[in-house]
């Protein structure tokens, strides 16, 4: 949409040409419309190809604004092929769009001197700095989706950083308590199996079950971001884990 308020100027450019070419007028209707078609049909499906279709939907605008200068028969009106030099410097790495707009100018240069007898100074300088603008946008949009990228790159390192953070604090609030626990069930089936020191059995059930549900409390203030582990409760795990143990 942006690009077709631009086409003001060519169909400005029709009007100041309509009338020195009573004979050639479907003509050069014909070649607006397709000169038309094809850039705005080259905006928007350009980006969505490779490298090989944009250049040939290129050459293609680049042809379509040149038939419209053989029509009027001005070289001046090649200062219109401004529409496929901006879908160059869009759709092109910047150095090429460059390039094209900078021949382009040579060539309204060359032409009109040859046809002219002298260089249409205003045109000329029209395209340039139309240029000139198309590459200080085209980079802006381009820094901004670059900026973009990089946004959501960092969001998804966080996110995985959190993950890992919360992986390890898991792992050191809640291990040496899994580990107790184990050890404790297994001397209380140790125990019951025997049939000997049944209340000592039972007692080790209860420092398991009191020790799950502290894990679970634990598990919670870690996933809420309010629990660490510290040197002291590692140290107190790893004393009650030992002591189950009989070591």
């Amino acid at each position: 949409v942006a690009g077709a308020v631009f086409l003001a100027f060519l169909v400005r450019g029709v009007v100041q040409e309509w009338d020195l070419v009573p004979g050639s007028r479907v003509a050069l209707v014909a070649v607006t419309a397709v000169y038309v078609a094809s850039y705005l049909l080259t905006l928007y499906f350009g980006p969505l190809h490779g490298p090989l279709v944009r250049t040939i939907a290129l050459g293609w605008l680049f042809l379509a604004g040149a038939a419209f200068t053989l029509v009027t028969g001005d070289p001046s009106d090649l200062t219109l092929l401004s529409y496929a030099v901006a879908t160059a410097i869009i759709l092109l790495p910047l150095r090429w769009g460059v390039l094209l707009a900078v021949l382009t100018a040579l060539a309204v240069i060359i032409g009109t001197w040859t046809v002219d007898g002298a260089v249409d100074v205003g045109d000329t300088f029209v395209l340039l700095m139309m240029t000139a603008g198309m590459v200080t946008v085209t980079q802006l949009i381009r820094t901004i989706n670059q900026l973009r990228a990089a946004h959501d790159q960092i969001r998804a390192l966080a996110v995985a950083d959190e993950r890992a953070r919360l992986a390890r604090d898991l792992h050191d609030v809640i291990g040496h308590s899994l580990t107790t626990i184990t050890v404790k069930t297994g001397l209380a089936r140790r125990l019951l199996e025997s049939g000997a020191e049944q209340a000592r059995a039972l007692a080790e059930v209860g420092d398991a079950e009191r020790l799950a549900r502290q894990a679970l409390t634990e598990i919670r203030t870690t996933v809420s971001g309010y629990r660490r582990p510290s040197l002291a409760a590692e140290i107190a795990g790893v004393r009650e884990a030992l002591r189950a143990a009989e070591i």
